[in-house]
């Protein structure tokens, strides 16, 4: 499909320009959510996670806005996307749901949930949301090499 509209020139310019223009809509919408979450901080004092679960789950937030993003609009896959790259995909699945198994056999084993003792959101929450990131990753992977790899 995208081969009958570009050529490989035409069409790595388009993927650049694309992944720049939803890089710097990411990196607002981060800025957006950071000066939020502060607010919230400093004239409500309500604190809803550890700091470090707080940066994972404001990144991941991101993150699945700009791949979701690139992928719609075909700049996910480079020009010469070959079948065989559904191997990396399905790994980054593998990982994504071996993440999340893992902490819920540990969090079951160890009889603990995703908050804390002060009912913030606990280090399990954020190797949950990864494990999910790395899944959603995968299925738009898969998407994208579907709609535009090479046939």
């Amino acid at each position: 499909m995208k081969n009958k509209i570009f050529n490989k020139n035409e069409y790595d310019e388009y993927q650049r320009g694309i992944r720049n223009k939803y890089g710097m809509n990411s990196f607002v919408l981060l800025m957006i959510l950071i000066l939020f979450d502060a607010l919230i901080n400093s004239f409500f004092k309500y604190n809803w996670a550890m700091p470090v679960v707080k940066a994972i789950t404001l990144i991941v937030i991101v993150s699945i806005y700009f791949i979701t993003c690139i992928a719609l609009k075909g700049a996910f896959v480079p020009y010469n996307m070959k079948k065989s790259q559904y191997i990396g995909a399905i790994s980054i699945g593998v990982i994504g749901f071996m993440n999340i198994f893992l902490v819920l056999r540990a969090m079951k084993f160890y009889d603990k949930g995703i908050f804390n003792s002060e009912g913030l959101l606990a280090d399990q929450f954020a190797v949950i949301i990864n494990g999910a990131f790395f899944i959603y990753t995968a299925l738009i992977m898969i998407y994208s090499y579907k709609k535009y790899g090479d046939e």
